[in-house]
């Protein structure tokens, strides 16, 4: 009986194992998913593009791209490779001529020229019917750093001419003419106004009462020697003699008449003279006269003296005792924008920087404009200026128009008080802008944000894009040689963190993007079911990592247990394909295939244990 025990206490923890072991097919292998990666040209190693870089010299502006009417005055080339980094500010000049007066001026047979533009073409873009293309026009900035793109670069810089000085009229012989020495053709820097104060007079010391009412010419002044003199009737009279850390006056035989002579403690430089500039132009009053000057109206009829010449960036202190040519500067406020992220995802926040910065000297009023495409929504309260300004209008253009964007206008005292020392100031404001469900997606339609300075007669823009990507799902048979799409599978997109992303039905089964709060609810979902071909998922963020997690198989298909990443790039080619295997499915665990094993190796237990009770009993009675 003992033996009849152990018999079945075996029974019972076979039987089990025996149906299990029977019911377990071999296990197929699948076949392993993989992301597919579009087919690429080889990488070659060490690959040099060729830069050619002309100069040419061009007194008409008239062609706007090759070829150029004009003289070419030099040219150079050499070889960078992708992604070299080549300091432009060493060929802005051209090497045969003189540096003229500051960076982007030359001397060019005798001639001052300016640079009136630059032209470049390379790179790789796309033209108007959407077709990838080579040797497209692109911007650089001729001061700064240039990344060299993976095509060969032609690079133009055309000069032209400064005018000469106007025709002076016969009855101004004796008169100071002072005009704008401005360039020549239709491309031309800043039209400035300038206006000239007459501090001081320019004359030979009246020393006795017959040289008061003698007249001098600027030709008699030159052969007799010249000094500085100012009256009490003098508008500036009050202004210089307060300028005692400056100057020295001395009262002349003529009564509220002096000499003025620079204070022998200041040394006779440029800084000085711009100290005294800056003074004076902090003293003028709204009576004193002036002479208004621009490129296309010189002044004529001025008297030799020693004039301020203010300009709408900066002031100078300029002698004349001949004709004054004021040279348009090159150095005027610069704005450049930037992006933290410029490869993004549908309701992901962006944060721009919009740099402007004002050289020395700059007083004027600046206005500033953010305008926006669609795609980008502003963030309520998330600007950030490092200076006070006059006033914000927020989804309004500086005419009134609406816009997506703002306008923002900062004083001049402001800009003034910024740019008071050598290196100038900047005026720097940040915001955060959310990419919306109206992003543009592709690296060829870019979500434009433009920036724009406007500046008295100067206005200049920049802009920070932001790329918007999508990917394609393939689902398929494994034994598929022709990877036909696999309908029924049900699939959840998910972060890095693996967390659960949302989506908008754009076509069911076909198309979807990443959804936003503002997504109808009813065509929200948070997983989606293949169908008959390729899965599109626009909004996502180029060089992010992201998981599939299949919810479910089609019938008859193995589940996929592991979530298959996905890196999608910035082209939107990127395509995840995801093998599916058939085969039987395993009973499950406490299914009907084991449960009955169970109950037969319980009742046998039962009975193992009745027989042993009936035969102790049958034992104990004998």
């Amino acid at each position: 009986m003992k033996r009849l025990f152990i018999l079945l206490l075996t029974l019972f923890f076979l039987l089990p194992i025996v149906s299990l072991a029977d019911s377990i097919e071999p296990p197929v292998e699948e076949e392993p998913y993989e992301e597919y990666v579009p087919p690429s040209e080889p990488e070659v190693e060490n690959v040099t593009h060729r830069v050619t870089i002309t100069w040419i010299l061009d007194t008409t502006l008239s062609e706007t791209q090759p070829p150029f009417s004009g003289t070419v005055i030099g040219s150079t080339s050499f070889d960078a490779a992708e992604g070299d980094v080549i300091d432009m500010s060493e060929y802005k000049d051209h090497p045969s001529g003189a540096a003229y007066w500051q960076p982007g001026f030359i001397n060019y047979n005798g001639i001052p020229c300016y640079l009136a533009f630059t032209y470049a073409a390379g790179g790789r873009g796309i033209d108007s019917d959407g077709n990838p293309v080579d040797g497209l026009p692109f911007s650089f900035d001729p001061f700064a750093d240039l990344t060299m793109p993976g095509t060969d670069v032609d690079i133009y810089y055309l000069y032209a001419p400064y005018y000469d000085m106007p025709d002076i009229p016969e009855d101004t012989l004796d008169k100071i003419v002072i005009y704008v020495n401005r360039p020549t053709g239709d491309i031309n820097p800043v039209r400035q106004n300038y206006y000239a104060y007459e501090i001081l007079h320019v004359g030979k010391a009246p020393t006795v009462e017959e040289d008061v009412t003698t007249d001098y010419t600027v030709g008699q002044l030159m052969d007799n020697g010249f000094s500085y003199w100012i009256s009490e009737a003098d508008e500036w009279y009050q202004v210089v003699r307060n300028m005692t850390d400056y100057f020295v006056l001395t009262e002349t035989a003529r009564p509220g008449t002096y000499i003025v002579e620079l204070n022998p403690n200041k040394p006779s430089n440029e800084d000085t003279a711009k100290e005294i500039a800056r003074y004076l132009e902090d003293h003028i009053e709204d009576y004193f006269s002036y002479k208004t000057i621009t490129a296309d109206n010189p002044s004529y009829d001025n008297d030799p003296g020693y004039y301020l010449i203010v300009s709408d960036i900066n002031s100078n202190l300029i002698l004349g005792t001949t004709n004054i040519a004021i040279t348009e500067k090159a150095e005027y406020p610069k704005i450049k924008k930037e992006v933290d992220t410029p490869n993004s995802g549908i309701g992901q926040e962006v944060t721009f920087t919009v740099t402007t910065h004002f050289p020395q000297g700059s007083k004027t009023e600046a206005i500033l404009s953010d305008v926006m495409t669609d795609g980008l929504t502003y963030v309520d309260g998330s600007l950030e200026v490092n200076v006070e300004y006059s006033s914000l209008d927020i989804g309004h253009a500086d005419d009134g128009n609406l816009v997506n964007g703002f306008t923002m206008h900062i004083s001049g005292d402001i800009i003034k008080d910024l740019a008071k020392g050598e290196e100038g100031g900047d005026v720097i404001f940040t915001y955060k802008a959310l990419v919306n469900e109206r992003a543009s997606i592709g690296i060829d339609n870019p979500n434009i944000n433009s920036a724009r300075l406007d500046y008295s007669h100067f206005a200049q823009n920049a802009t920070a894009n932001v790329y918007v990507t999508s990917f394609n799902l393939l689902k398929y048979d494994a034994n598929d040689n022709n990877k036909t799409p696999l309908a029924g599978a049900l699939f959840q997109l998910l972060d890095e963190n693996k967390e659960p992303i949302n989506l908008t039905i754009i076509e069911n089964n076909k198309e979807y993007r990443i959804a936003t709060e503002s997504d109808d609810p009813s065509v929200v979902v948070n997983q989606f079911i293949t169908g008959d071909s390729t899965i599109l998922i626009k909004g996502v963020r180029a060089n992010s990592t992201y998981y599939l997690r299949e919810l479910s198989a089609p019938v008859g298909y193995h589940l996929i247990t592991t979530d298959p990443e996905i890196i999608p790039n910035e082209q939107g080619t990127t395509l995840l394909e995801i093998p599916n295997t058939t085969g039987s499915v395993l009973p499950s665990t406490g299914g009907i295939g084991t449960t009955i094993f169970y109950i037969i190796g319980i009742a046998l237990i039962i009975l193992a244990i009745t027989l042993l009770i009936h035969r102790k009993k049958t034992f104990d009675s004998v």
